[in-house]
């Protein structure tokens, strides 16, 4: 009776651990309901979103690098965002691409070039 017990426990620890300090990823739960698959799939598009909007914001700053910072290609470059701000601010949903602009604008306008690509970067 007492083996059957130890041959037991044995046979659990057989299940095969991660090597410690290893992380193993594991896929989220998914959702069982339909509205909350709908909401799960909305956020990831609009991270989607976010993630590509950061890139072309990226894009940007590079070439506001490469061309050594001038004034008047800065100058460009805040108006483009402005114009791109105003569009983006006649639909409210737009609220989180709003702000990443506006933050992005704010630093651009501050000459704080390295600080907006971090923040970009991050994202």
């Amino acid at each position: 009776m007492k083996e059957e017990f130890y041959m037991g426990l044995i046979e659990k620890r057989k299940e095969p651990k991660p090597a410690p300090g290893r992380v193993v990823a594991r896929e989220p739960a998914k959702p069982k309901y339909p509205e909350t698959q709908k909401a799960v799939a909305e956020e990831l598009r609009r991270a989607d979103i976010i993630k590509l909007e950061a890139q072309k914001l990226l894009g940007l700053l590079q070439g506001l690098k490469l061309a050594n910072y001038s004034e008047s290609v800065v100058e460009n470059a805040k108006a483009e965002l402005d114009k791109e701000l105003d569009r983006l601010a006649e639909n409210p949903e737009n609220l989180e691409l709003i702000g990443l602009y506006a933050l992005i604008l704010k630093l651009i306008e501050k000459k704080d070039f390295e600080k907006a690509e971090r923040i970009l970067k991050k994202l």
